[in-house]
């Protein structure tokens, strides 16, 4: 019988976080009962795949790329090797809570249900690092809003703008139908909020169950890249994801428009990483107008000013849904009619 869950964990010189974290995703997946754990290994040269031979553990199973993929393309291939349609996604420098499992999987009971994110915790276990999200339009561009991050670990699961792709579960074959996580936002970052937008654009739900929930110490690959570099990557994907998705010609007319004043006052506030992103992000244009033009082949049931409105003003919908997301199933009716 296959696994109910596949839970793919990308590695890339983590064995020191191998050895600390996977004997708790491993424990979890036992107590599931119907769970595979798969390490991808990105190529890595530290003696990771060398270790994860030797430990033999049962319900393990290792895929190992001969060349560096990245986050993106490690995700890919671990997904490619999944026997279960529900993929949970975890980072190797998070451990997780034994239960973390069973309080998202009947979500996917809704055949409309996209992706499932998990509460993070910091190591510690006393502070939340990570929950629910949203969205809003500010200073000419949309910005990820986590005004709900310290919900209350009792809250009631909720709709989130995406799933964050070190600790969430997504369903395998719409995952593929979107053509798993975007390579354009090499090497982190934005790519799991760009397959998030794009989802509600079709349609599709995300949820936030904060009783599932995991433990992270923020001691994977990004934390040996120095910061101005991990400053100038986010702000870079920012660019990409605007340029990529945003359709609504009011607000692209706002988004130019406002890009010089944004600039401007940036180099004025020293925030070099702003600048060298937008440079960034325009050596990569060709690549933006290729996957621009392959998003706009996408069925739509949301537009962009739909998606803004769900979630404005931080109003989070609740599951089930209130009146506030009445837009929402109007689009969808809409669409099969």
């Amino acid at each position: 019988m296959n696994p109910e869950v596949s839970i793919v964990i990308p590695n890339y010189n983590g064995k020191h976080l191998l050895e600390k974290n996977l004997q708790s995703v491993l424990a979890a997946a036992g107590g599931f009962g119907s769970a595979e754990v798969i390490v991808v290994d990105d190529a890595s040269s530290d003696g990771s795949v060398e270790w994860l031979n030797s430990v033999n553990y049962a319900n393990l199973r290792i895929c190992r790329l001969e060349s560096n993929f990245g986050f993106a393309g490690a995700c890919r291939a671990g997904a490619s090797e999944a026997h279960a349609e529900i993929i949970y996604f975890l980072n190797t420098d998070i451990r997780t809570d034994v239960d973390f499992l069973s309080h998202l999987v009947s979500h996917f009971n809704d055949p409309n249900i996209f992706a499932v994110a998990s509460m993070a915790y910091d190591g510690s276990g006393e502070n939340i690092v990570s929950s629910r999200s949203g969205i809003k339009w500010k200073w000419g561009m949309p910005d990820v809003d986590r005004a709900a991050r310290f919900d209350a670990p009792g809250a009631s699961p909720s709709i989130t703008l995406f799933a964050s792709g070190g600790h969430s579960a997504y369903r395998k074959s719409m995952f593929f139908d979107m053509g798993c996580f975007d390579s354009l936002y090499s090497p982190f970052y934005w790519e799991d909020v760009d397959l998030g937008y794009r989802a509600w654009k079709r349609g599709w739900k995300i949820v936030f169950e904060p009783k599932s929930f995991v433990y992270h110490d923020h001691q994977g690959t990004i934390g040996k890249i120095s910061r101005p570099r991990v400053l100038s990557i986010m702000r870079r994907n920012r660019f990409l994801f605007t340029w990529k998705n945003i359709s609504d010609p009011t607000l692209l007319i706002r988004h130019v428009l406002a890009l010089p004043f944004f600039l401007v006052i940036a180099t004025l506030a020293g925030r070099r990483g702003v600048i060298s992103g937008f440079f960034m992000a325009l050596s990569s244009l060709p690549d933006v107008i290729s996957a621009r033009r392959k998003r706009e082949r996408e069925p739509l049931v949301l537009k962009d000013r739909d998606i803004f409105v769900l979630f404005d003003d931080a109003g989070y919908v609740s599951c089930p849904p209130r009146s506030d997301e009445a837009i929402y199933h109007q689009k969808e009716k809409e669409t099969n009619n």
